[in-house]
């Protein structure tokens, strides 16, 4: 069986990351090499007012995701994820978001292939593991991103912005998500 380690901490938003390495070295480097750089981008876009968003990190992200009832149904799941495919390194988070009842474990990808296999793998394990919990995938950081454009699954590389009204509170919103980051 592979060992999966998590973080110490929780998230702010009630998220606890994992992974295959015991220091987390995907995990923490995906956060300055990925995230930062790519919500600073759309904060930079945002700032100078386009109508069409440029996706660069966040076209090749993607989250693979199993709904649960509770935090430690998710760390069941991920035991058993682990004890069936003990070769496969993972990284991700489990936890809720805030104002949601359900629970989640999101691994995160960078590429379709391996999106695929994720998934695949995951739904064989969810099948066994339970008839109530469900599993999905989508591109990562849907939020912010769905808020300005829609609906992830109509993206394009450059997406027209589909809700300019949430411009505003976007920035505030990546602002002092950012200035917490650096």
């Amino acid at each position: 069986m592979m060992t999966i380690y998590f973080s110490r901490r929780t998230s702010k938003e009630g998220w606890t990351s994992f992974e295959t390495s015991p220091i987390l070295e995907i995990t923490k480097s995906r956060v300055f090499d990925r995230c930062v750089p790519c919500l600073n981008g759309l904060l930079e876009q945002l700032r100078n007012g386009c109508n069409h968003i440029y996706l660069k990190e966040a076209w090749d992200c993607w989250k693979v995701v199993a709904v649960v009832d509770s935090y430690d149904e998710g760390l069941e799941l991920l035991c058993h994820y682990s004890e069936t495919y003990p070769n496969t390194y993972v990284y991700g988070k489990i936890g809720t978001g805030r104002g949601r009842t359900s629970y989640a474990i999101m691994f995160h990808v960078e590429s379709l292939e391996r999106r695929d296999e994720l998934y695949r793998q995951l739904t064989e394990v969810v099948r066994r593991h339970s008839s109530e919990t469900t599993a999905f995938y989508s591109r990562g950081c849907s939020d912010p991103y769905e808020r300005l454009l829609g609906s992830w699954d109509q993206w394009e590389r450059r997406s027209s912005l589909q809700h300019p009204e949430n411009t505003k509170t976007i920035i505030s919103e990546l602002e002092e998500s950012l200035s917490r980051s650096s």
